[in-house]
């Protein structure tokens, strides 16, 4: 059964990852963002319909699996099996059939779970192709302590306004999707919760998944996956170590005031939604010449950061964006269109379009 975590990214999705990929039948992955790379690409593949292309599609999806810069350890891509496994001809068959062989090959299990919690996303797809057998872990985070984080992180934005827009973003598609299927299929973990009681989140995280809990849970840092994890990325260093229970509301003592009602401004409904206390109590409006200033600042935090980040690990994150490059140019796809990768590559969109929620459909 297909599990899919969502939510955002700097919210210990990676944290509860380890901790489900310790429960002997299941398969936890390091996320990989294949779907985020290639479902822009799709359109422009000639037809899958025929065997050769449609094999060609799924040698490119593996490979970007295989460069990704966690390894999977122990799983084998036969693009042939992938093939026979494939039960329809999209980009959604070949993502099962991947994960599928995947957990096989590492734990024997039927079980497995996509950590890449920007594929929220695609939870329409999903819900084409697995109907009532897909479910979802919401992972969420107080937006302002995930702000900070990203401020320090070599990925993603590096603005309180741009961050705080997709953190909102994020929580109302979850809570969209929420509403709209069985609540047993839908499973809420509250970040600051895990960090003061993670006995009690685990137990009622692997209820979820159907698995006997186990305190080996509790010391997921000793999962190989999570040591290749924190050796491949200063992203994901802390999951290496145990539980820090300090590790919340770092946001009251290091973020500036200025910062904290921005980010206030822009998603204090969805903090409010979820539980968390505003400190700023009224919301500033924002003209497009101070989002365009913003938009500047970002860009040049962004690139400053860049300039730090450890070599080996930018050129693990770049081969991805390397390979799918490459077939960009195989299939003759325009400059325009982008793909948001591994948050790296991802575009900083300024105005106001993307302030809905939108829900991305693969062929």
């Amino acid at each position: 059964m297909p599990y899919q975590m969502i939510g955002t990214r700097r919210s210990g999705t990676n944290l509860l990852r380890v901790m489900i990929d310790q429960l002997p039948g299941f398969s936890a992955p390091q996320s990989t963002h294949e779907l985020e790379y290639f479902t822009p690409l799709v359109p422009y593949y000639p037809d899958l319909n025929v065997d050769s292309n449609f094999m060609q599609f799924i040698d490119d999806m593996c490979r970007c699996v295989e460069l990704n810069p966690a390894k999977w350890d122990g799983v084998v891509l036969d693009r042939y099996e992938i093939f026979n496994l494939c039960r329809e001809r999209s980009i959604v068959a070949i993502f099962d059939a991947i994960n599928v062989t995947a957990a096989l090959q590492v734990k024997g299990a039927k079980d497995w779970m996509s950590k890449c919690p920007n594929y929220i996303n695609y939870a329409e797809s999903f819900e084409q192709y697995w109907g009532e057998d897909i479910k979802y872990i919401y992972m969420y985070r107080d937006g302002r302590d995930i702000a900070l984080s990203f401020t320090k992180a070599v990925a993603g934005d590096k603005h309180h306004y741009f961050i705080a827009k997709e953190w909102a973003k994020t929580q109302r598609a979850a809570q969209s999707l929420k509403r709209r299927i069985s609540p047993d299929r839908f499973f809420s973990v509250c970040y600051e919760e895990l960090l003061q009681d993670p006995e009690e989140v685990c137990r009622r995280t692997a209820a979820f998944l159907g698995q006997p809990y186990t305190p080996d849970m509790l010391k997921f840092y000793e999962n190989k996956s999570a040591k290749i994890a924190a050796a491949s990325s200063s992203l994901w260093e802390n999951i290496a170590s145990p539980i820090n229970t300090n590790n919340s509301k770092k946001w009251l003592a290091q973020s500036n005031e200025s910062d904290i009602h921005i980010f206030e401004s822009v998603a204090g409904a969805e903090l409010e939604m979820l539980g968390y206390e505003r400190v700023t109590d009224y919301d500033l409006s924002f003209t497009v010449e101070e989002i365009e200033t913003f938009s500047q600042i970002n860009n040049s935090r962004k690139e400053k950061i860049m300039k730090t980040a450890h070599p080996d690990d930018m050129k693990r994150r770049n081969a991805q964006k390397a390979h799918a490059d490459q077939v960009r140019i195989r299939l003759g796809v325009p400059d325009h269109i982008q793909y948001d990768g591994n948050m790296i590559h991802k575009k900083t969109v300024v105005g106001n379009s993307d302030q809905s929620t939108t829900t991305t459909t693969m062929a």
